[in-house]
């Protein structure tokens, strides 16, 4: 079963790892890299389940959990101010939520776009966001900007003869946004 483990890395003439701590088994396969949260505070994994799991970074325990939906595939996206937008899976719609201390607290729910991917969150509050076209979400992809404040379609742009999935979106520091899908293909936006 896996395990969250923190490391500590010692320099100097003897350059070492030691474990800090190691959180209780999870329950199920994690589909996520670790994310850390704004005030380094938190960790975010997902797992195969289509749950989101916050943990201490104090000490690996596990602080709450999220169902997000089917198996979102992929790691949060958190913003500057806390916004922590899930992955996408197989039928995941597009929504934010906040970690309220104890709990997770949902911002707003987006039902109509169903995600194909991790999205990604840049300075102020846009976000970005591959959807499938179509019922169900099934199709065409397209490229969704949205304000991470209150869910709104800001743009949307065709992702043409893209159909699956994305891996991720990626935002540089000059404003370029690409966006690579799992069948190879790769679309560049400014």
């Amino acid at each position: 079963a896996p395990q969250l483990v923190a490391l500590s890395y010692t320099g100097g003439d003897a350059p070492g790892l030691t474990e800090s701590w190691s959180s209780p088994l999870l329950p199920s396969a994690v589909t996520s890299s670790p994310v850390v949260s704004p005030d380094g505070g938190r960790v975010y994994l997902t797992d195969v389940e289509g749950t989101v799991r916050a943990y201490s970074t104090e000490d690996g325990s596990e602080i709450w959990s999220y169902f997000v939906g089917d198996r979102a595939a992929g790691s949060v996206s958190v913003g500057a101010d806390g916004v922590i937008v899930p992955a996408g899976g197989a039928g995941s719609h597009l929504r934010a939520i906040r970690d309220a201390g104890d709990r997770p607290e949902t911002l707003w729910e987006r039902p109509d776009l169903v995600t194909r991917g991790s999205s990604a969150l840049a300075g102020g509050n846009p976000g970005y966001t591959v959807v499938g076209g179509g019922d169900g979400g099934a199709g065409e992809l397209a490229l969704v900007t949205f304000d991470t404040a209150t869910g709104e379609t800001v743009d949307t742009d065709a992702l043409p003869d893209a159909e699956g999935y994305s891996t991720g979106v990626v935002v540089g520091s000059d404003g370029e946004v690409v966006v690579p899908t799992a069948l190879g293909s790769l679309y560049s936006f400014r």
